[in-house]
């Protein structure tokens, strides 16, 4: 009996420790996932920087994330504006994370300014220069940083101004009747070509 028991805690003693050994190499494995400082602090990137590392600056809000092996986030876009390129009014951008992992976090209903690298029509990856820039809030400021480093103006979607330019050629063509419907006209085709300009 002795020994049988002997036996017993011997098999014990090796089951924990086996388990002991199998759970430090499990976390011996596993990604680090805290975010750390490096040493000195985050570098500081100027938003004209950021802006020039992108290809695509836009601002949007996000419709859908999905998620592949707990950390890797992908997240579609309802385009409100382009600042930086242009494409269609959805847009699908990875390479977003838990925050944990230095990278931005991005949440259904959330409305970012987004920099991304790649074409708007296909699938792009969101831009990092440091730790959690890929995204930014879309303050009054913030927003005209952005248009001060690409000096022009955004580019709204506006799906009823595609086309402009042919409304001129489908106006009424009976001008020479009347002077004050011709001068209407001229206004008209002036003021769609102008604004087009401004918005391009």
């Amino acid at each position: 009996m002795t020994s049988i028991a002997h036996q017993f805690t011997w098999r014990r003693h090796m089951l924990w420790r086996c388990g002991i050994v199998l759970v430090l190499s499990m976390l011996s494995a596993a990604p680090a996932l805290a975010c750390t400082l490096p040493p000195g602090g985050l570098p500081h990137y100027t938003t004209a920087q950021r802006v020039q590392a992108a290809d695509v600056v836009l601002r949007g809000t996000i419709t859908q994330v999905t998620v592949e092996n707990f950390q890797n986030y992908t997240a579609t876009i309802a385009v409100q504006q382009y600042f930086k390129g242009s494409g269609p009014p959805m847009v699908t951008i990875a390479n977003f994370g838990t925050g944990a992992d230095c990278r931005s976090a991005v949440h259904v209903g959330d409305d970012w300014i987004f920099f991304a690298k790649g074409d708007p029509s296909a699938l792009m990856r969101a831009n990092y220069l440091s730790q959690f820039d890929a995204i930014t809030t879309p303050s009054a400021d913030m927003i005209a940083e952005i248009i001060a480093a690409l000096n022009s103006r955004p580019r709204a979607y506006l799906p009823l101004l595609v086309g402009g330019a042919n409304i001129a050629a489908s106006a009424p063509r009976r001008a020479e009747g009347d002077p004050l419907t011709g001068l209407a006209l001229l206004s008209v085709v002036a003021g769609v070509l102008l604004l087009r300009r401004i918005l391009m």
